[in-house]
């Protein structure tokens, strides 16, 4: 199967859309069929992400299927570390709307297995992640806050180490993004979405925890 994943990826830079969408079905097929023990995974999660990381793609379209490539790999413990070390930096400099959103969905399910799997972030990864939930691009933002929110809300237990630490961490961007947009929705830089992520994880799986106390943002339990 790792004899074809190379052809399969050069076909992701078609011109051809359909050559595209077929590639990246084949793609899907050939992932399925790999395994961890043999390092199938991780050398092609490499693979996927080298050109993007060299900056070597040749436009959007080649770009959006290699990201949605990406949304393919399951997450494991060789191909989930590579994403989440690699998908920020790639998501900051990104301009191509459904490129950002393959990458934001990306991220989602690789952070929701390490959380899973109480294995920490590296602090660049955390540091990323909190200084881009005020990104000044609203595409870029509505990606972390997306993919932070999912992958918190679809953890089966967020009292494990790996969760805390990052939970501690983005804590005081969700309260400031949920009173700026409490405060004027219409009008916030990246819309309301971050908020509903923020109220959702505040008075969802944060309070259950016990993460947030009603002394430290009185608005939320206004709202509870």
């Amino acid at each position: 199967m790792k004899r074809i994943i190379t052809p399969t990826l050069n076909c992701s830079k078609s011109s051809n859309a359909v050559v595209r969408s077929n590639a990246i079905e084949l793609f899907k097929i050939i992932v399925s069929k790999l395994d961890e023990k043999h390092g199938g995974l991780q050398s092609t999660v490499v693979e996927v992400l080298s050109l993007p990381k060299a900056g070597k793609t040749i436009g959007p379209d080649h770009r959006v299927a290699l990201y949605t490539m990406l949304q393919a790999l399951p997450p494991s413990p060789t191909t989930s570390p590579e994403v989440i070390s690699s998908v920020p930096a790639l998501l900051i400099k990104e301009t191509n709307d459904p490129a950002i959103a393959a990458l934001g969905s990306a991220l989602s399910s690789h952070l929701a297995r390490q959380l899973r799997g109480n294995e920490p972030l590296p602090a660049p990864v955390t540091n990323s992640i909190v200084k881009e939930l005020a990104n000044a691009k609203p595409p870029v933002r509505r990606a972390f806050y997306s993919a932070i929110g999912s992958a918190v809300w679809s953890s089966d237990s967020l009292e494990n180490e790996a969760s805390t630490a990052l939970i501690k961490a983005i804590l005081p961007a969700l309260e400031t993004s949920l009173k700026s947009v409490s405060a004027n929705p219409i009008g916030a830089a990246a819309g309301p979405l971050e908020g509903y992520v923020a109220i959702a994880l505040l008075l969802g799986p944060l309070k259950r925890i016990g993460k947030h106390s009603r002394s430290s943002s009185p608005r939320v339990e206004e709202r509870s």
